[in-house]
């Protein structure tokens, strides 16, 4: 659990707590990368204590054991989408503008650090290309609300 005040380095890792603005209101998801290019997904837990906040980690997995995200129907307006590691996991973003960004996000640092073939099934090919005109083409670091 981190406080926002919380940032350090342990082992090769260094461990930034990510911070909302305004109420947080959910799990969230981060994309992270180590020193040593070691891609992260984390699913984090939020935990409001009067005016405090704190993140609590609830499950990490490495990107390079992503195989396939399926966005579930690329034809409507859904947030929903499985990540399959060994495991296939199913999530609900707060909303489909939510889902894309994350998987773009996912796409940008799978470029940048990887270079692994990951499969992107049913997502709408003009959302999950590369936006620049919106933000820092730079910024790979996404959080999103889930319900």
């Amino acid at each position: 659990m981190c406080n926002r005040n919380d940032n350090r380095t342990e082992g090769n890792a260094s461990r930034k707590c990510l911070w909302s603005k305004g109420r947080a209101l959910g799990p969230r998801f981060a994309n992270s990368v180590t020193r040593d290019e070691e891609v992260y997904i984390t699913f984090m837990k939020i935990i409001n204590k009067g005016l405090k906040e704190m993140y609590m980690i609830q499950d990490v997995w490495y990107l390079e054991d992503l195989t396939l995200v399926d966005g579930k129907d690329a034809t409507s307006d859904n947030p929903h989408l499985d990540l399959h590691f060994q495991t296939v996991y199913s999530w609900e973003a707060s909303s489909t503008a939510a889902k894309y960004a994350f998987v773009r996000s996912l796409r940008k640092v799978n470029k940048v650090y990887l270079q692994k073939d990951i499969q992107f099934l049913n997502f709408d090919s003009d959302f999950i290309q590369e936006m620049n005109f919106f933000g820092v083409p730079e910024d790979t670091l996404l959080v999103i609300q889930l319900c």
